[in-house]
């Protein structure tokens, strides 16, 4: 299996990703989840159109291929520093900071539904962070 390289680089708003295989397969997402599924859809109608216009397809996007994004280490830390923090948590939880403060402590307990809102919060930025790697 062919195994090709996307770069990702952080911007002012968000990330961009592109191949130097196609050039003009470009993407921009804020978050990293939406630029790999953006690039994703961009890559597959890129490949179609150049097949509907009989354009040779590169070797390394012919037959069964793996993509692999790399994001520069600086760029991934600074990322997580601005994500893993409470404010994060807070912004994807929607509870505010001093409330999951009490939920931390123990001085409240969450109701089951808050419980599984919580849960959902953490399985989406696992979700997130799962999908650059």
């Amino acid at each position: 299996m062919k195994r090709n390289t996307i770069i990702v680089e952080k911007s002012k708003d968000g990330f961009t990703a592109y191949t130097n295989e196609l050039p003009g397969v470009i993407s921009f997402g804020v978050t990293l989840k939406e630029l790999k599924d953006k690039f994703l859809q961009g890559l597959g109608e890129h490949l179609d159109f150049m097949k509907e216009d009989g354009d040779d397809i590169p070797e390394a996007f012919q037959g069964n291929y793996e993509l692999f994004f790399d994001i520069d280490v600086q760029q991934f830390l600074e990322y997580l520093t601005n994500r893993i923090n409470v404010s994060y948590i807070c912004k994807v939880t929607g509870i505010n900071r001093s409330l999951l403060g009490q939920y931390k402590s123990g001085t409240k307990k969450p109701s089951q539904k808050r419980k599984e809102q919580i849960l959902k919060s953490f399985k989406t930025i696992g979700e997130e962070l799962v999908s650059i790697c």
